[in-house]
């Protein structure tokens, strides 16, 4: 394995360690019940704070959580919604 393999794995991991201190903490603050809150509701939370409830950078963050899921088919009909959306908006 090379030192870069290396070194990108180990930021990785710190990256996932930071995340997961970010959801325990979203979860025992914005949340009535943090043990019963679930983690994609809090990853959703700082996401959404992150991007200053942004529209078209939620899109694009849900649309690469699905197809780094492999769920192609999903991704693609949530494309075509979110044209069909935005041709709407730039009418009004």
């Amino acid at each position: 394995m090379s030192k870069k393999t290396l070194d990108n794995a180990f930021l990785r991991d710190i990256a996932q360690e930071h995340l997961r201190e970010a959801i325990i903490q979203t979860k025992q603050t914005a949340f009535i019940d943090p043990q019963t809150a679930p983690r994609s509701k809090a990853i959703a939370k700082l996401a959404a704070n992150y991007i200053k409830w942004n529209c078209d950078e939620a899109y694009e963050i849900a649309y690469e959580i699905l197809v780094d899921c492999n769920l192609h088919e999903i991704a693609s009909d949530l494309k075509r919604s979110w044209e069909s959306w935005a041709e709407v908006e730039e009418v009004k």
